[in-house]
């Protein structure tokens, strides 16, 4: 339905390249092809889902460039233009995780920053999202100052939102959940390698 209303033409392929997640072919109507999006047949319908509206952001942001052709590789290095890919992978994540969704659930599902609580809460956006665990420490990074703002009290409305650029021109330096249960594991890990 998507893919229609669209005029897509959508395809899951066995690519010989398994590290090849998915190919976005903006329409050249020189050719009158439609858009296609194929994606790799060894995804996971979770996996499929972030991947599918990746290429459909190349398609759509990225139509007008000189590129006929997005190759999207598991390792970002192997791709030609990593701001292009940056771009999918932002939006992408935003359309499955809209942010005042993710804020509420964090605020609803956190009762403190202890390492359980963050698990706990973690497990709960990757269910809810119906994302991977990859998409959502990506998400929880990229809304860490609103994440911050929000847990501080900040109305809902008006929070904030900054990139990660403009965060560093305002001196602005948060950990993000993920950093502090990072850091809560490894110093209690560490703690208990010294003491023993």
């Amino acid at each position: 339905m998507f893919c229609d209303n669209h005029n897509i033409d959508f395809n899951i392929v066995n690519f010989k390249t398994s590290q090849l997640r998915g190919v976005a072919i903006p329409n050249n109507s020189q050719h009158n092809i439609k858009d296609t999006i194929m994606l790799n047949s060894n995804l996971t319908d979770v996996e499929k889902m972030f991947y599918f509206f990746h290429e459909f952001l190349h398609i759509v942001c990225h139509k007008n460039l000189e590129i006929t052709t997005f190759n999207c590789f598991e390792d970002i290095a192997n791709t030609r233009n990593s701001y292009f890919e940056w771009q999918a992978n932002e939006g992408s994540a935003e359309i499955l995780m809209p942010y005042m969704e993710v804020l509420s659930t964090i605020k609803n599902t956190l009762p403190d920053l202890s390492e359980k609580s963050i698990n706990n809460c973690m497990k709960t956006l990757e269910t809810t999202f119906g994302v991977t665990k990859y998409v959502l420490d990506y998400r929880i990074e990229s809304l860490k100052y609103e994440i911050y703002q929000y847990l501080k009290g900040v109305d809902i409305n008006y929070i904030e939102i900054l990139s990660i650029q403009k965060q560093k021109q305002k001196n602005i330096h948060i950990k993000s959940l993920n950093d502090i249960a990072i850091e809560k594991f490894f110093n209690r890990r560490h703690t208990r390698f010294v003491v023993t």
